[in-house]
C-alpha cells in the first residue's frame, strides 16, 4: 500500500535525523516524531535547508498509519512517491557521510 510506503519514508527520515542529532550532540535524541522539531535542533546546514520537506513529511506519520488518504492524496501520486523515496535515499547517504 502506497500510504504505508510514505509512513516508512517518515520513519527513515526520523531515524536519520536522530542519528545526526546523536552524532552532533553526543546525547540521546528527543522523543518526538515531528521531523521539523528534530531539524530545528541540528546544526547540519543541509538538513536545515530541507526544513519545508521535513515539515511536509511530518504529516505522513499519522495520516499514513491511520489511512487518512485525503490528507495524502497529492503525495500518493506516482511522481511524488518517487520524490519521497529519492529524498529518503539522499538522507541516508548524507547521514552516512556526515557521521563517518
Amino acid at each position: 500500500n502506497d500510504a504505508l510506503a510514505l509512513f516508512h519514508c517518515h520513519l527513515c527520515a526520523e531515524k536519520v535525523l536522530k542519528a545526526i542529532y546523536i552524532h552532533e550532540k553526543d546525547a540521546a535524541a528527543p522523543k518526538t516524531h515531528d521531523l521539523s522539531t528534530l531539524v530545528a535542533e541540528l546544526s547540519d546546514a543541509t538538513m536545515k535547508g530541507r526544513f519545508e520537506e521535513f515539515k511536509r513529511m511530518s504529516t505522513f506519520s499519522v495520516a499514513a498509519r491511520y489511512d487518512d488518504l485525503p490528507l495524502l492524496e497529492e503525495e500518493l501520486e506516482q511522481g511524488r512517491m518517487e520524490h519521497w523515496i529519492a529524498f529518503c535515499d539522499s538522507l541516508l547517504h548524507h547521514a552516512q557521510d556526515h557521521t563517518s
